[in-house]
């Protein structure tokens, strides 16, 4: 099975259905994990306004940059993933709350399984 982030995850095994895998780091500031077609992506921010988060989309790079003031001092930290032609850029959403940055990223439509009609011999197929 094709990961959702594009590798394979060397710490599972081969056939294990989970669709996401980080580069090959170990990524312990990040949780990620799939429900219904979506990857959730949740980063501890504590301290960080959503006016102070910048996520960019480019081929199959999302950069996740942010800052945060403390004790006077301005602070910035950045993530990257690496995700699969899988994954429909233009539906990406963030947001922060209590201190945690969550990102969706869905499927695009064509990458979603379709059921498919199967027909009998008596079996006529209707249009539309």
């Amino acid at each position: 099975m094709k990961d959702l982030l594009g590798l394979n995850n060397s710490f599972r095994i081969a056939h294990d259905p989970f669709p996401f895998a980080l580069l090959a780091q170990v990524d312990t500031g990040s949780e990620i994990w799939e429900k219904d077609g979506t990857t959730y992506i949740e980063l501890a921010v504590p301290g960080v306004k959503p006016e102070d988060v910048e996520i960019q989309a480019q081929d199959r790079t999302i950069n996740v940059n942010w800052k945060r003031r403390i004790r006077g001092t301005e602070e910035k930290s950045y993530k990257s993933y690496q995700v699969s032609k899988d994954v429909d850029l233009d539906s990406i959403q963030a947001k922060v709350e209590d201190g945690l940055l969550t990102i969706e990223l869905r499927k695009s439509p064509k990458a979603m399984p379709r059921k498919i009609q199967v027909l009998g011999p008596n079996t006529v197929k209707q249009m539309g």
